[in-house]
């Protein structure tokens, strides 16, 4: 025997029951193709017109194999009867059960699922199956609703011979309606593993199962496995792609023997298996969803406990799944087990509502109900729910039968008395009759006559017969027996009511009034029925009583205004039975303190008001009477409230004037005059919502762009919300195109919230408006355009446009300057904004073109001199123009036009108070040039130590002053002053020496070792004057003033030597410059001297 190897998740499967034996008609009886062909005999020997024809095609069909086909038309033409009859006759059972069928009993498979519609397989699973397993239960594709997953089943997936379907046709129509069988099917096609025996591919009842079943459902999961012999490659290939089933290819072909016999092998195999894995069908205990298992043992003493938890459990998760079969599964299984009582009423209870909520049968709801209330009838619940479902379903007549039984067999009185009190009830209120239902209750009140509800029902059936004695006498009974307070009033209330209305017998009516309001003397109701009946006989003092105690009561309740309502009754009573009209000014008062809303009340008060000249309290009377005056009154005294009002209290006013818009939404004099007051209190924000309101409001599109523009106003000055503010005069040119004020006020806001395209827009649109005058809204959308949106074309464009309009739109002049200088067009610039200089009425604009054309010309264009025009023409304007002046001394400075650059300089020296000290000593150093230029010494030191003080290390004005003191000392030479004069020179060069000599050229350290030696001689001592001639020579050997001085330094001490080397000297110096022969000739004749 070939060894053979069963899949371990197939064993799995099989041990969690998640596995389906599927068995077809290949079980030891005739097979499809026999069955087919014996239909085929059958067609044949008909002997209809046809037959011979189409029995041949059939034979054509059963030779290529297609049975599905050949089975569909066979059964069309045969008709179903006669099919029928055939396939019961070629598969009724043997008389010996085949050994395939008795293997199959032996696997521990819970599903078994056949295609074959006959008993063989039943018979084998009932009499090969081992003994400790439990019976199968068998069912059909029909029965599947009522199937425990948890039982072993046989399924007869397309019926018995009675329901048989295997056409397409049949079986299409068939399980399209069996819902049970999709459910049932799909998980363990889908989730589970299948294990098909007994089937050759492309048999009718594999096509059904294949086709129509497992069609109709998503792929699965897992695996399947098809046993069959010599299946060929394509099929083996085709049912892996569609539904992912293996096909076990055994031993032998088709049907015959050897194939049989390697299916019987393989499924040892698996039995084999799955006996080794422990898999059995016998349970010692049921498993946990098992209800049937566990209501079975409910009754064992022993394991009752255990089985009572596992169901609790189960009936939990049924109801929160919301499986309303299972949990009515486990309390009938509980019923049945327990005893009577109210446990037991308990659950019909429970069953009753699942029924009833979950299930919505309400008529299995109310026979379960019913029963509870036979086992228990004390219990009201039960009673109650009985009448809840007797009214869903109307089974009242059942409920009363119920109920009549229940009430005659209570061995209780007071149970026997509700039952009684119940049936009396619905006799008279559900089945109209009165004449049972009357009897019933007496009944109930004969056993317990403090049964309140039979009181109760009682006394409504008498109403309804107008029994009005005899209802009297039942309230009154009532009465007595009633415990609680508030019932026991409504009992004496409406036993006055009767005496009164249909007993006519007021004083019996008076006195359960009295005893009603005895019992609460807050009871408005027994308070009114007292003033009524003492009214009508005039007893004024009674009445006043009543009415000053209803009036309390009232008040206590919140409602003031039938408090106020009754004490002003009681003010008229006095004034006009009385006579005491103080007394009705008082009354009329408190009326008021109690109920301000009180219009008669109010309205008398001010006609008293009026006539004792009480203006504050005639105002406040009024202000109280616009709140509740009837609408013909109100808006008229609002109107006068409100103008009285405006200029003594405003906030006053405005309440009066709220009140007339409540009253009159239209009313725009009130509109008007609200608005007035919230301006006067800067309201804003309750100003702009007013205005909205009085927009909606206005009848005129006037009115609503005056409106808007104001909204607008407030929103842009006074609550800073430009977006607002746009937004109504928006609205505005809604209404009117072409309004000026909107369209002026739009490019502002515009610019605030940063929209200036639009702002451009708004402004292009006024100029079109304004026509020839509208220059200067064209200059007003350019400048923006260049500006914030930086489009200069679309500038220049309305630039030119307003200049057309108006040639000398300064606005139009200086945008164009601006366009022209941002395209580097500096001619053109240049010329716009002077343009606009010309044109301009104001001096400090003047400046500032003129400033920034020369600035153009000056660094753009080139043109220095026309620049120095420029500058000198910002000076005339701003003599002071420090920027301008600077520029202005630059050129005149290089031109060495001194005395033009002396005043400028003197303004840049004076405008440099309060900038840094640099630049404070650059400019007096400047100025000391200038003067020192002009020979003006004396005004040149004075500037040149300004210099120094301000900046001690400036180098220019250090050298600045340290000549201008030589000069001054040689102008002084022979004065006494003089020699201080050269002390101070030495010291200012020695200084300069000392802080800048690495930051000096060596020609000028030579220039200012030759100006200490001029000073050292004129103090007299030659010795330092020497040196400092020679550290002159030492930075510039040539440096020809020294070498001049040398010669006369040697000449004075006789040193001829030193006379001729420095003549020598000069004399090579000399010979680096030209025309300088007459003097180097006349140096060598001193020298050869």
């Amino acid at each position: 025997m070939p060894e053979h190897t069963i899949p371990e998740s197939l064993i799995e499967q099989i041990r969690t029951g998640k596995a389906a034996l599927v068995v077809g008609a290949g079980i030891g009886v005739p097979s499809w193709k026999q069955l087919l062909e014996r239909l085929t005999k059958a067609l044949e020997t008909r002997g209809r017109e046809g037959d011979d024809a189409a029995t041949r095609d059939v034979e054509k069909l059963l030779h290529k194999g297609s049975l599905v086909r050949a089975v569909g038309f066979l059964a069309r033409a045969l008709g179903e009867d006669t099919c029928d009859k055939i396939v019961e006759e070629m598969w009724a059972a043997p008389a010996e059960t085949p050994v395939l069928p008795k293997v199959l009993a032996t696997l521990p498979f819970r599903h078994v699922w056949t295609t074959f519609p006959g008993d063989v397989l039943e018979h084998a699973f009932e009499t090969s199956s081992p003994d400790e397993w439990p019976p199968a239960r068998v069912v059909t594709y029909q029965e599947l609703g009522e199937l425990s997953p948890r039982r072993r089943t046989l399924v007869k997936m397309l019926g018995n011979f009675d329901t048989y379907v295997v056409t397409p046709r049949s079986v299409r129509r068939a399980l399209s309606r069996a819902i049970d069988l999709r459910d049932y099917a799909r998980k363990l096609y889908v989730e589970g593993a299948l294990v098909f025996v007994g089937f050759r591919y492309g048999d009718p009842d594999l096509a059904a199962l294949l086709d129509r079943v497992f069609g109709m459902f998503e792929p699965p999961r897992g695996t399947h496995y098809f046993l069959g012999a010599g299946v060929g490659p394509v099929t083996v290939d085709e049912l892996m792609a569609d539904h992912h089933i293996e096909v076990v290819n055994l031993q032998g072909r088709g049907g015959d023997e050897v194939a049989e016999r390697s299916i019987i092998e393989w499924l040892d195999v698996l039995r084999a298996e799955c006996t080794k894995a422990g898999i059995t069908m016998s349970q010692a205990r049921p498993d946990a969803d098992d209800v049937e298992g566990w209501i079975a043992m409910l009754g064992d003493a022993g394991d009752e406990a255990e089985a009572s938890d596992a169901l609790d459990l189960i009936e939990r998760r049924a109801r929160d799944t919301k499986e309303w079969e299972t949990v009515i599964e486990v309390l009938l299984g509980r019923i049945e087990h327990i005893g009577d009582g109210r446990p037991r009423a308990e659950l019909l209870r429970q069953l009753a509502e699942v029924y009833e909520l979950g299930v919505g049968d309400l008529r299995r709801a109310f026979e379960a109900v019913t029963t509870a209330c036979q086992v228990a009838p004390e219990d009201d619940e039960c009673a109650k729910l009985a009448e809840k479902l007797a009214a869903a379903t109307g089974g009242w007549a059942d409920l009363v039968s119920e109920a009549s039984g229940i009430a005659t067999e209570a061995s209780d009185p007071k149970v026997a008395s509700a039952w009684w009190a119940r049936l009396g009830s619905w006799y008279s209120t559900r089945l109209d009759r009165p004449d049972y239902g009357v009897p019933s209750l007496k009944r109930a009140l004969e056993l317990d006559s403090t049964n309140r509800i039979a009181y109760t029902a009682l006394a409504e059936t008498l109403r309804k017969q107008s029994k009005w004695a005899e209802l009297a006498d039942t309230l009154r009974a009532h009465a007595l027996v009633e415990t609680d307070t508030k019932t026991k009033v409504d009992l004496l209330l409406g036993l006055g009511d009767l005496s009164e209305s249909q007993l006519s017998a007021t004083a019996k009516a008076i006195e359960a009034y009295q005893q009603a309001a005895d019992l609460d003397d807050t009871s408005d109701d027994a308070l009114a029925a007292l003033e009524r009946l003492y009214r009508r006989d005039e007893r004024w003092a009674n009445l006043a009583k009543v009415l000053d105690r209803r009036a309390e009561i009232c008040e206590e309740a919140g409602d003031t205004g039938r408090a106020a309502a009754l004490r002003r009754e009681l003010g008229t009573m006095r004034a006009e039975k009385l006579g005491d009209l103080e007394g009705a000014i008082q009354r009329y008062e408190a009326a008021v303190s109690k109920n301000g809303s009180d219009a008669e009340a109010l309205k008398a008060l001010v006609d008293l008001y009026d006539k004792t000249g009480r203006t504050d309290d005639y105002i406040d009377a009024m202000e109280r009477l616009g709140q509740v005056a009837p609408e013909g009154e109100k808006l008229a005294t609002l109107r006068k409230l409100a103008m009285e009002l405006e200029e003594r209290d405003p906030a006053r006013a405005a309440r009066a004037y709220e009140k007339l818009l409540a009253t009159d939404a239209s009313a725009d004099d009130a509109y008007r005059g609200l608005e007035r007051v919230l301006e006067g209190q800067e309201n804003w924000y309750e100003l702009v919502a007013l205005q909205r309101r009085h927009i909606a409001a206005a009848k005129t599109p006037a009115q609503r762009i005056e409106l808007y523009l104001s909204s607008a106003k407030i929103f842009e000055t006074k609550l800073d919300d430009p977006h607002k503010a746009i937004e109504a005069l928006l609205n505005v040119l809604a209404i009117e195109e072409s309004n000026r004020d909107a369209l002026a006020g739009l490019p502002p806001l515009y610019r605030r919230t940063g929209a200036f395209d639009r702002a451009v827009d708004i402004l292009v649109r006024h100029a079109g408006i304004e026509g020839d005058r509208g220059a200067f809204f064209l200059a007003e959308a350019g400048k923006l355009a260049h500006e914030e949106l930086k489009d200069a074309e679309v500038a220049q464009r309305h630039f030119e446009k307003a200049l057309t309009l108006d040639s000398e739109l300064l606005t139009a002049l200086k945008g164009l300057g601006d366009v022209h200088e941002g395209r580097s067009n500096w001619e053109k610039a240049v010329e716009h904004m002077l343009r606009a200089e010309a044109v301009s009425g104001s001096r400090n604009e003047r400046v500032e073109l003129l400033w920034h054309a020369g600035q153009l010309v000056d660094l753009k264009v080139g043109d220095p001199g026309r620049a120095l025009e420029l500058y000198e023409r910002v000076l005339k304007l701003d003599p002071d123009h420090v920027d301008s002046g600077q520029r202005v001394v630059d050129q005149l400075v290089a031109a060495k036009r001194w005395d033009d650059a002396l005043p400028v300089l003197e303004m840049l020296a004076r405008q440099a108070e309060g900038l840094d000290r640099h630049e404070r000593s650059r400019r007096e150093a400047q100025l000391g040039r200038a003067y020192e230029q002009l020979h003006r010494a004396e005004k040149a030191a004075r500037h040149y130590r300004l210099a120094v003080e301000q900046d001690p290390d400036s180098l220019d004005a250090a050298l600045g002053l340290a000549a201008i003191l030589m000069i001054e000392a040689k102008a002084n030479e022979g004065n006494e002053s003089a020699n201080e004069q050269w002390q101070e020179v030495e010291r200012r060069y020695r200084e300069i020496l000392a802080k800048h000599r690495g930051g000096i050229a060596d020609n000028r350290v030579a220039e200012i070792w030759y100006h200490l030696g001029i000073s050292s001689r004129a103090l007299g001592d030659d010795r330092k004057a020497e040196i400092s001639f020679r550290r002159a020579i030492e930075k510039e050997p040539l440096h020809e003033p020294t070498l001049g001085a040398l010669v006369d330094l040697g000449g004075a001490r006789g040193e001829w030597k030193t006379v001729a080397e420095a003549k020598r000297a000069q004399v090579e110096a000399l010979s680096k410059s030209p025309d300088t022969e007459e003097r180097r000739s006349k140096l060598f004749d001193e020298i050869g001297n």
